[in-house]
């Protein structure tokens, strides 16, 4: 019998969405499928469709769903998921994107051949009903791959985009971080990649990802979420010094980190002042890499010389 695959999916107000999910998960052309589906006490009519779909479709695949009994979060959410899977491999979707019906089939038929820990796909990028084809960088060696993605920061880099054997990640205990509802995929992959012992590029993209859906957690609470994509950075620093391999990844681990704390001295509705400052000073140098506006670079400079009086009354005006 083929290796098992279990479909990971987190639903929290999807019901514009979810349908066109579900098909496309239900119509998969690889026969030995589970789906496991969380839903994190979503408020809408979500899992009615989502129930209705399941009912109507007549498959063959095992199904789970779960439903929490108050919100948790996605970081929660996808734990639950990851602690009900049974599959060999495990691959999630987001309740409001979709993939391709041979999406399974194309990624196992790499895994199967390859033996490998991870696939990692391509995917397209849905705004409008307008579907674009995102250029899927492909890395051969290992360090580099983990190097680019921490430091990543103007591209996507999403669990969706996995493949992953399960037995990997139950060997290393590898969980999400409580917590940590933004950023969360970034430290997730973080831990993937560092503990996988081979990871191969899938033949074509095969994921659809909605850059459009208001409710996603980008697009709310914007404090909330730069707060929670630092503290993301912050464990992603722990976990590597902790593994022995800060020192390898140290430039990149600072630029991202920089990148993520900038926001608490520009953005005036996130200003903390104090954390700039003072959460990993080492990188507060690194605004010289990029092309900020004058009155920007004044108050790097400042903060990097730490003229602190100067700052805080000149960010009273900006």
């Amino acid at each position: 019998m083929k290796a098992k695959v279990s479909i990971l999916i987190p639903v929290y107000k999807a019901e514009k969405y979810i349908s066109k999910c579900l098909q496309t998960v239900l119509e998969q052309t690889y026969e030995n499928i589970e789906v496991v589906i969380v839903d994190d006490a979503s408020p809408d009519n979500s899992m009615n469709i989502a129930d209705d779909m399941i009912r109507q479709s007549g498959s063959t695949f095992d199904i789970i769903i779960i439903h929490n009994e108050h919100n948790k979060g996605i970081a929660a959410v996808r734990n639950i998921l990851l602690d009900n899977a049974t599959g060999d491999y495990i691959l999630f979707v987001d309740s409001d994107d979709y993939i391709e019906t041979d999406a399974i089939e194309s990624l196992m038929t790499v895994a199967e051949r390859t033996g490998c820990d991870i696939v990692r796909c391509g995917y397209f990028e849905v705004k409008e009903g307008q579907v674009k084809t995102i250029e899927h960088k492909h890395w051969n060696d290992k360090t580099e791959l983990l190097k680019q993605h921490i430091k990543a920061w103007d591209s996507i880099e999403a669990m969706w985009q996995l493949l992953i054997r399960r037995s990997m990640i139950e060997e290393h205990h590898i969980r999400f971080a409580a917590g940590i509802n933004a950023s969360e995929d970034h430290l997730m992959m973080i831990k993937l990649y560092f503990f996988a012992n081979n990871i191969v590029e899938g033949t074509k993209p095969i994921y659809y990802y909605r850059i459009d859906n208001a409710q996603s957690v980008t697009h709310v609470n914007p404090k909330a979420f730069h707060d929670s994509m630092y503290k993301s950075m912050d464990r992603a620093i722990s976990f590597l010094k902790e593994n022995g391999a800060y020192d390898i990844y140290r430039d990149e681990v600072l630029t991202r980190t920089f990148l993520t704390k900038q926001t608490f001295l520009l953005n005036k509705e996130n200003r903390d002042i104090n954390l700039y400052l003072n959460t990993h000073p080492e990188c507060n140098s690194f605004y010289r890499k990029y092309n900020y506006n004058s009155s920007q670079k004044i108050l790097f400079w400042l903060a990097e010389k730490r003229h602190i009086t100067l700052l805080h009354l000149i960010t009273l005006f900006h």
